[in-house]
């Protein structure tokens, strides 16, 4: 990798940690009232895919999903990108546009022993909240207004290490320092007619999170012929220890329109919380160098949300079917077209939460491209096309469009060149 490229990921390293230290984010779901957004750990050419990677592989490709597959990286490989999506939002006659984007992840894989240790090591966010929601009560002639308030989102710097055991089988630990924290407020003021401002008090609510998560990955190759193979994989994220700091204060404005001092209500308390447990499994078809096809499903059992605001909120089972494929005319081939990795998929979704009584369900359509730009290396292109909710009783529709632009750096490292 030359100086270029070392200057460019530092640049996107210091880019990631102003944009999350800042919570600049792309733009999310409006059910954030109900519980975060637990923002997938697929890469980008996963989500061309139909976000599937717990058992599909890719040589030149990070496997961001299942740490076993780590071994197939026989390259020191970089990848990053950016997202950038648009959501309408339909509500009974109501509707309303969102637009966001973000840095994703930075993220980098080393082998050790070639095909048979490789470590990743990374950085991306993990989840997100952020919901404002205004109402009104009329008492005579007054009107009490109510606003709750929250944004903020968790991010993780990962370590992981893939192994293979046997000849056909590897295992893969992830183990993440997760850091972040979630602004809460809750204001409610009266307006006071006689001076022609309001009498206004906020509840304020600061949360900040540092701990450790981790999980485990498997992966077995069944080799059918040289080129043709059946894989399986395996992935349980079961750990967690996040340790939550929160400060509580409030603040009353006078119908002068003087802001009094801050008041704590409360020290800074401590608690431990527990990230969702998620476990999942995949099958994939494999002929190398031309094609791949795999189904995946994932259970995620979620438990406490990030917010205190949300704490009351009942969690079911997530539940997530996925399915996709990737295909290249011919890897070798002197006709560019024929060297671009094309890939589309599906995935599927029920949510962890009730609205009403009623389930949420989410799909969405995948597609993307990997223009190969050197001999490895390649410009990846994914697109994202779903529904959340419907339009009907307390649900919410969201219809939303995701872009995925990101870059595949692979290259030697830690080898001597022989000339300048």
């Amino acid at each position: 990798m030359t100086n270029k490229h070392h200057f460019f990921i530092f640049i996107l390293l210091l880019f990631f940690i102003k944009n999350n230290s800042s919570n600049a984010q792309e733009s999310l779901s409006s059910y954030t009232l109900y519980a975060e957004d637990n923002i997938p750990r697929t890469f980008a050419h996963n989500i061309s895919m139909g976000e599937i990677g717990i058992s599909a592989y890719s040589y030149f490709h990070i496997n961001s999903l299942n740490p076993a597959l780590l071994i197939k990286n026989n390259l020191t490989t970089f990848q990053t990108a950016f997202i950038g999506d648009y959501k309408y939002i339909q509500k009974d006659t109501n509707n309303a546009e969102n637009f966001g984007g973000n840095l994703r992840y930075v993220s980098f894989v080393f082998p050790i022993i070639t095909t048979k240790w490789s470590i990743h090591v990374g950085i991306a966010p993990l989840n997100s909240i952020y919901y404002n929601i205004t109402s009104s009560l009329p008492e005579n002639t007054a009107s009490f207004r109510y606003n709750i308030n929250g944004k903020g989102s968790l991010s993780h710097l990962y370590f992981s290490n893939g192994i293979k055991l046997f000849k056909d089988f590897s295992i893969g630990l992830r183990v993440s320092y997760v850091f972040g924290s979630v602004d809460e407020s809750i204001n409610t003021s009266l307006p006071s007619y006689n001076f022609g401002n309001d009498y206004s008090i906020s509840y304020f609510i600061k949360n900040l999170y540092r701990g450790v998560e981790g999980g485990l990955g498997f992966a077995y190759e069944q080799k059918l012929s040289e080129t043709y193979s059946i894989n399986y994989g395996i992935i349980a994220d079961v750990f967690s220890y996040i340790n939550k700091n929160t400060t509580i204060s409030t603040q009353r404005i006078d119908v002068n329109t003087t802001a009094y001092p801050l008041d704590t209500l409360q020290g800074t308390t401590h608690s431990i919380i527990k990230l969702p447990i998620k476990v999942g499994g995949g099958i994939s078809f494999i002929k190398q160098n031309h094609y791949t096809i795999g189904t995946e499903m994932s259970v995620v059992e979620w438990t406490n949300p990030l917010s205190d605001v949300l704490k009351n909120t009942t969690f079911q089972k997530n539940i997530q079917w996925n399915i996709g494929g990737e295909y290249i005319p011919k890897y070798n081939s002197e006709f560019y077209l024929a060297r671009i990795r094309y890939r589309a998929g599906f995935s599927f979704q029920k949510m962890p939460y009730l609205v009403g009584n009623q389930n949420v369900y989410e799909w969405a359509s995948h597609f993307g491209f990997s223009f190969p730009v050197s001999i490895f290396s390649s410009i990846d292109l994914s697109f994202k096309i779903g529904e959340r909710g419907k339009n009907e009783g307390m649900l919410i529709k969201e219809t939303y469009f995701q872009i995925y632009f990101g870059a595949t750096i692979n290259d030697k490292w830690f080898i001597k060149r022989k000339y300048d």
